[in-house]
């Protein structure tokens, strides 16, 4: 095996012939390795980029991915009397690094694995160290399928009359290896509102209020075959008095079609699941039906997809949920978007919209004097509009999985209406 110990310099070569380079692309991570090789290649004097079939020189790039470490592996085929017939390196990037830095590491690498071309085509042009050596790689343990996550979000509004302070919080413990999943966690939002109260013909009606929240969720999923999966979710959750749920517990089932591979290197993704399940209610407040406690059954059908650039992730999606016999009873119609920024190797920025038409229904009577009881019975409104902003905190697995199966499902959350 040849090693590149050193590179001092890029080539020069102006007004020489140029060294045909064609370039394959075999697999790739979330590193745009392809483009980065094509770029270097395209603006480096002495070498042109062309078809396979008037090369000199074939390069392949292959991608590793090992939780946030990719291995790069660039290799290149002599198609004529070039030496060495063949000749690669490989190199380990964090792809949460910054994008230029990953396009430098990429760039020099391109120049790294053609440097023996090029010393042959122009000697003198570069100034490097080769040696070679037979090489024991001991077998890589698989590492660890576990992940840890902790979420934490805070939105604030603070001036001498008016203070607004909501926070919420999360953590969770899962593992993924590459045909099957299973997570638990826990989850907390409070909110604490103060204003001057409203003065009707000398009657002060309170405008303050307090909202708290705690939610328990868990999911298990596992491959059928590359295309078929299937999987269960449980959630269950309080809510303070001036909301809806006194206690809520719901279960679910079901299976999902995907068009793209479970380990996609780029977790790129499109399903459709469709699940049945049975929840089970206890509110606040009677309502409008007369119900204190209510148990239904339930189904889903859920579409949704994900694509990755560079650094950033971009998801979006289409949930239908309703009771099963009445569908149009209780109902919830959401389309939402999601997007995530990775800030470094273990921070994401974090960016949610949903829109969401429903029908649920609201308490039997409120008491219009009580701010805070109209204001909390805002879940049963026709249409809803919401969005977040948050930091995500997390210390992922090690053995390099990738599995994203019934992620619309696993991301229903225990406190929703439905």
């Amino acid at each position: 095996m040849w090693i590149l110990s050193s590179l001092l310099a890029s080539a020069s070569a102006v007004g020489l012939e140029p060294i045909r380079v064609a370039v394959e692309c075999q697999s790739e991570g979330t590193v745009d390795v392809c483009d980065y090789v094509r770029g270097h290649i395209g603006s480096t004097e002495g070498l042109l980029m062309v078809e396979r079939s008037h090369a000199d020189l074939m390069l392949f790039s292959n991608v590793t991915v090992k939780g946030n470490t990719e291995d790069v592996l660039l290799s290149v085929t002599s198609l004529g009397d070039w030496q060495p017939a063949k000749f690669e390196l490989l190199r380990s990037t964090n792809a949460r690094q910054d994008a230029d830095d990953l396009q430098a590491l990429v760039s020099e690498l391109t120049l790294e694995v053609l440097s023996p071309y090029l010393l042959q085509a122009w000697p003198g042009s570069l100034q490097l160290t080769l040696e070679s050596e037979n090489l024991d790689v001991a077998e890589e343990e698989l590492g660890s399928p576990y992940s840890f996550v902790l979420r934490l979000g805070t939105w604030s509004f603070l001036t001498s009359g008016y203070k607004n302070i909501d926070l919420w919080g999360g953590l969770s413990l899962s593992s993924l290896e590459e045909d099957r999943s299973w997570s638990i966690g826990v989850n907390g939002s409070g909110g604490w509102l103060r204003q001057p109260p409203l003065v009707i013909d000398g009657v002060e009606y309170a405008l303050d209020s307090e909202t708290a929240e705690a939610s328990l969720e868990a999911s298990v999923v596992r491959d059928l075959n590359p295309s078929w999966s299937i999987g269960g979710w449980l959630g269950a959750g309080m809510q303070d008095p001036e909301q809806r749920f006194e206690q809520t517990a719901r279960l679910h089932m079901g299976i999902e079609r995907n068009w793209f591979p479970s380990n996609h290197p780029k977790n790129n993704r499109f399903a459709i699941a469709y699940l049945l399940g049975v929840q089970a209610d206890r509110y606040h407040q009677i309502n409008i039906y007369g119900d204190i406690e209510s148990i239904f059954p339930k189904q889903m059908l859920l579409a949704s997809g994900s694509v990755r650039k560079g650094r950033m992730e971009y998801s979006f999606g289409v949930d239908m949920i309703s009771e099963l016999f009445r569908p149009l009873k209780q109902y919830q119609l959401s389309g939402w978007t999601y997007g995530s920024l990775y800030l470094g190797d273990h921070v994401d920025l974090t960016l949610w919209l949903d829109l969401t038409q429903q029908a649920i229904p609201g308490p039997a009577e409120l008491d219009q004097s009580n701010y805070e009881e109209i204001t909390q019975g805002s879940y049963a409104e026709p249409l809803a509009v919401s969005g977040n902003i948050s930091l995500r905190f997390h210390w992922d697995r090690s053995n390099g999985a990738l599995y994203n199966r019934f992620y619309s499902a696993t991301r229903q959350g225990p406190l929703e209406n439905l």
